[in-house]
């Protein structure tokens, strides 16, 4: 009878064993039934969507953490990069961009090719001359020379030269990157602990992003540009200032403000770029007068200090209306002319061209319109012209401002 009881209890326990055995064996199925990355996964090339140029793609990375059922071991776990297509339209540069709001997080983002042989094992070839590689976790660890910009910030970029009508695939990767975290996660959970964290990504015209080092001597500089972004680098020397020259050196009187264009050359005779100094006028540049423009250089050339140069804006003229015969003289009348002048200058010669013999008569106010010659030789032949002009102030002189000579009439004087 005790036999027969002591075997009872014996299956008993050995079926609560049993039990508890299979309940065990099935928790510990469950907690390795969230892999690190699927056994199988899809041709990232062959499927993968496309990006216009300027458009946002929304995509999302799930990383975190394992730890084993001790807690005595963490690893990193993430998800494969996100692979976009992309095909430029038009020769260039060109950035792609992953943004995450979350910070601590280690991002990368490059454009990559594939050729058809390469398409069936899925690998890629960076656009530009990394120096060394690193794998990739796609569907087969495919190789890449690197030309990724990363970042422990909210922004990662990339950016290279692609060709027109190429098919480029933008690479994506994003993993969680917080040691604070992975320490709680490892004393607080068993097993996989996941966080997912939203991106955008983006793909646009690329604007070098240069950092500069220059080098002075004593009549040029040198510089030397390398982009933060695509490592494209460039040089350029730029020498010292020499010629100044406007557009216009004078101006007739309008009622406009006259601002001449600039032009400046190197001492090479190189012409500087506008982009390189800014141009300033002095007061006014409407009446008569003379006005200084100032370029001042800046960027490279600021150590050039800057140059000026001046421009007058002259008084409007007048014509001749006619020349009277006199007795041994004659009498000029021309149109009158007030605005921005002060009075008229008559001028007469024996020479049609005025080269020599030139005689010169002033009337003081502009409201005047003639004016009588005398004192000449009988029956001779005269040339005779009439111009305005007006007294300015010109570092603190009285200077005359003239406008050109009118159109010269002949006049022969009577006995």
């Amino acid at each position: 009878m005790m036999k027969r009881m002591m075997s009872t209890v014996l299956a008993i326990i050995l079926v609560i064993t049993s039990l508890m055995g299979t309940t065990m064996i099935a928790q510990a199925a469950n907690y390795s039934a969230f892999p690190v990355c699927q056994e199988e996964k899809e041709d990232a090339l062959q499927t993968a969507p496309e990006l216009k140029l300027n458009q946002s793609y929304r995509v999302s990375f799930k990383n975190g953490v394992y730890t084993n059922p001790e807690r005595t071991e963490l690893y990193n776990v993430y998800e494969p990069n996100k692979v976009l297509k992309f095909i430029p339209t038009s020769n260039g540069y060109y950035e792609a961009s992953i943004y995450i709001a979350e910070r601590n997080q280690h991002m990368t983002v490059q454009f990559a090719y594939s050729d058809a042989e390469s398409i069936k094992d899925n690998k890629y070839y960076s656009v530009s001359n990394g120096s060394y590689e690193y794998n990739i976790h796609t569907s087969k660890e495919a190789s890449i020379a690197s030309s990724t910009y990363n970042v422990y910030r909210n922004t990662a970029r990339g950016a290279a030269y692609l060709q027109k009508g190429k098919t480029y695939y933008i690479v994506a990767y994003a993993a969680y990157d917080d040691y604070d975290v992975e320490k709680t996660m490892k004393t607080e959970v068993q097993g996989y602990a996941y966080h997912t964290v939203p991106a955008t990504i983006k793909v646009y015209k690329h604007s070098h992003d240069y950092e500069v080092k220059t080098y002075k001597y004593s009549d040029y500089t040198s510089a030397y540009y390398n982009c933060r972004v695509c490592s494209h680098s460039t040089s350029s020397y730029f020498y010292k200032p020499k010629t100044l020259t406007l557009s216009a050196a004078s101006y007739t009187y309008d009622g406009k403000v006259k601002k001449p264009s600039v032009t400046v050359k190197d001492s090479n005779g190189k012409k500087i770029s506008s982009a390189y100094y800014n141009v300033t006028y002095s007061g006014g540049c409407k009446n008569v007068g003379k006005y200084t423009v100032k370029v001042k250089f800046k960027k490279e050339y600021a150590r050039f200090g800057s140059m000026s140069k001046t421009f007058t804006i002259n008084p409007k003229g007048t014509n001749v209306s006619k020349v009277t015969a006199a007795k041994k003289g004659f009498k000029v009348t021309w149109k009158k002319q007030t605005t921005q002048t002060k009075g008229y200058e008559v001028q007469y010669s024996t020479s049609s061209n005025f080269k020599k013999g030139n005689k010169t008569v002033t009337v003081g106010k502009n409201m005047t319109t003639s004016k009588s010659v005398s004192k000449l030789s009988a029956k001779k032949k005269y040339y005779v012209r009439v111009r305005t002009y007006k007294n300015v102030k010109i570092n603190g002189q009285n200077v005359k401002l003239y406008s050109g000579w009118s159109k010269a009439k002949s006049v022969t004087t009577k006995k």
